[in-house]
C-alpha cells in the first residue's frame, strides 16, 4: 500500500524520537474524502458530506471565483463571497504518526488549485506540528508588482485537538476561500455554526471568521485551564500550604485519601506541573495570535487604501479589532494567573521533597538511636567479660597443675592474683580509651532532635501528611 494513501486507522511502526518530532514533507492522507462545503450565499443547512467526485463536482462549480471584478471603491453594496471548506483530521495524534487528512491526495492538489493557495507554503504548513501563523502576499501575474491576495495560515492548539486553517482573500473584492482541518466534530460543527448564524458580518469583513475562532478557543483554554486550578488547590488543600479561603471546602472523600498517599501526590504534582508548562506554551502562542489577527486586520485594510480598494468603515473596523483585543487582554490575564499557578505548585514539590527528606532523616535518627542503645549493651557485655576474664585465666592456670599450694594459701595467692589482673586490665582499657579519644570531643547530634526541643514542622506520618509540633 502506498504510505501516502493509509487508512485513517492504520497505526505506523514506532519511529525514533528524532523523527517523532521533524517537521515532515508531506502528509498522509485518507483513501476516502469526507468534506463538508458551506457557501455563504447558499441559503439553508448545508450539511452534506461531500466525497471525491461531489466534491471534484463543487469545486469546478468556483473555478471562476478570483474573476477580477476591477475597483470595487465606489460600490455601495458589495458582493463579497465566502467559501468554507471543512475536513476532520489527525493533525496529530501521537509521537510517531504524521499527518492524516480525511481526503484523497489528488483531491487535495485540485483544491488547493481551485483556492489558489500556493502549494509549497500550505504544504509546509500542513506538515507542521508546532503552533503556527504566518501571512503571505500573492499575485495575479509573475511579472505583476501589486499584490491581488492576502493570505492568512495558522495552527492554533489545545493540546492535539488543534484548529488547522489556510485562508484567501482578494483585496479587490473581499472574496475569501477558506480550507479548516479540525481533529474535534464538536469545532468543526461550531465554527460552521457560527458562520451560517452570522452571515452579516461575514459579508462586511471574512476576517470576523479569526475573531470567532480566537474567542472560541480562549473558551477551550478556559475550561483546561480550569481544571489544572483545581488540581492545583486540590494539592495544597491536602498539604495545607495555603490559608484557610483559598482552600477546597468540601473535597471528595476518596480524592482526598488518594492524595493522601505520598506516591500518589508526588505523580499528581509532577503531572500537573508537566501540564502547566504546556499551557504556558501555549498562552504565549495565544497572545502572539492575537497580535497576528490584529496585525492581520491592519494591513490588509492599509494595502487596500493604497492599492485604491474600498476600506473598511471606521465603525467596523474598530469593532473587528476591539474583538480582538477583548479576547487578548482575557487570554493575558490568564496567561498571568498561570505563571502565579506554576509558582505555587514549584513551592509545593520543594516542600514534598522536603517532607520526604525530613521523614528520611527521622528514620536515620531511629537507627542512630537504636545503634547507640545497642553499643551500650555491647560496653556492659565487654566490661562482663573483662571483669571475669582474668578469674577465669588463672583459674584454668590452677587446673594444669603447674602450681601446687597446700591450705589457706591456694585460695589467697588466687583470689590476689585475680584481683591484680583485673585491676591492671582495667587500667590498660583506661589507658587505650584515652589515647583514642579525638583531641575535641563534638557535642551530642542527637540532642538536636530531643524531645525538649520547641520545633513546629511538617512531617509524613504513615501515608498522611501531617503537621505538628515536637
Amino acid at each position: 500500500m502506498d504510505p501516502r494513501s493509509q487508512p485513517l486507522g492504520y497505526a505506523p511502526p514506532i519511529a525514533s524520537l528524532a523523527d517523532s518530532f521533524r517537521v515532515r514533507s508531506e502528509s498522509i492522507l485518507t483513501t476516502d474524502t469526507r468534506v463538508q462545503l458551506w457557501d455563504i450565499d447558499v441559503p439553508g443547512r448545508q450539511d452534506d458530506v461531500l466525497g471525491s467526485a461531489a466534491l471534484r463536482e463543487k469545486l469546478a462549480g468556483y473555478a471562476s471565483f478570483w474573476e477580477d471584478h476591477g475597483n470595487t471603491a465606489n460600490i455601495k453594496i458589495p458582493t463579497s463571497r465566502f467559501v468554507l471548506f471543512t475536513v476532520l483530521g489527525q493533525t496529530m495524534f501521537g509521537k510517531s504518526t504524521p499527518a492524516t487528512l480525511e481526503i484523497r491526495r489528488d483531491v487535495l492538489s485540485y483544491l488547493i488549485q481551485t483556492a489558489g493557495f500556493c502549494h509549497t507554503t500550505t504544504q509546509k504548513f500542513f506538515t507542521t506540528l508546532t503552533p503556527y501563523c504566518h501571512t503571505y502576499l500573492q499575485y495575479d501575474a509573475e511579472d505583476d508588482e501589486t499584490p491581488a491576495y492576502t493570505s492568512l495560515i495558522f495552527r492554533c492548539p489545545r493540546n492535539s485537538d488543534c484548529v488547522v486553517c489556510t485562508i484567501r482573500i482578494q483585496m479587490a473584492t473581499r472574496n475569501c476561500f477558506v480550507f479548516l482541518a479540525c481533529n474535534s466534530t464538536k469545532d468543526v460543527q461550531s465554527i460552521r455554526s457560527y458562520c451560517a448564524t452570522n452571515v452579516d458580518s461575514l459579508k462586511i469583513h471574512p476576517l470576523y471568521l479569526l475573531s470567532y475562532i480566537f474567542e472560541y478557543r480562549y473558551h477551550t483554554w478556559a475550561d483546561w485551564f480550569g481544571g489544572l486550578w483545581t488540581e492545583v488547590v486540590e494539592v495544597e488543600t491536602v498539604m495545607n500550604t495555603s490559608s484557610s479561603q483559598w482552600k477546597i471546602k468540601r473535597m471528595n472523600a476518596e480524592r482526598f485519601k488518594a492524595l493522601s498517599q505520598p506516591e500518589v501526590l508526588l505523580n499528581q504534582i509532577h503531572t500537573t506541573h508537566l501540564e502547566l508548562c504546556h499551557c504556558h506554551t501555549v498562552m504565549l502562542f495565544a497572545l502572539r495570535f492575537g497580535k497576528f489577527c490584529t496585525d492581520a486586520v491592519v494591513e490588509m485594510e492599509e494595502r487596500c487604501q493604497d492599492l485604491g480598494f474600498r476600506k473598511l468603515s471606521m465603525r467596523h473596523r474598530s469593532g473587528l479589532l476591539e474583538s480582538f483585543s477583548v479576547t487578548a487582554e482575557r487570554c493575558d490575564s490568564m496567561a498571568n494567573r498561570l505563571s502565579e499557578l506554576r509558582s505555587r505548585l514549584s513551592q509545593n514539590i520543594n516542600v514534598s521533597y522536603q517532607l520526604i527528606a525530613q521523614k528520611d532523616s527521622r528514620t536515620n535518627l531511629a537507627i542512630a538511636r537504636l545503634t547507640a542503645r545497642d553499643s551500650q549493651t555491647v560496653k556492659g557485655i565487654a566490661i562482663l567479660t573483662l571483669l571475669f576474664l582474668p578469674s577465669t585465666l588463672i583459674a584454668t592456670l590452677w587446673t594444669t597443675n603447674l602450681f601446687k599450694l597446700e591450705g589457706d594459701t591456694n585460695w589467697q595467692v588466687y583470689l590476689t592474683t585475680s584481683l591484680v589482673l583485673t585491676f591492671v586490665v582495667f587500667v590498660c582499657w583506661w589507658i587505650y580509651g584515652r589515647v583514642t579519644r579525638p583531641p575535641e570531643s563534638t557535642s551530642d547530634d542527637l540532642s538536636l532532635y530531643s524531645p525538649g526541643r520547641n520545633l513546629t514542622s511538617w512531617k509524613l506520618e504513615g501515608n498522611a501528611w501531617a503537621h505538628n509540633s515536637f
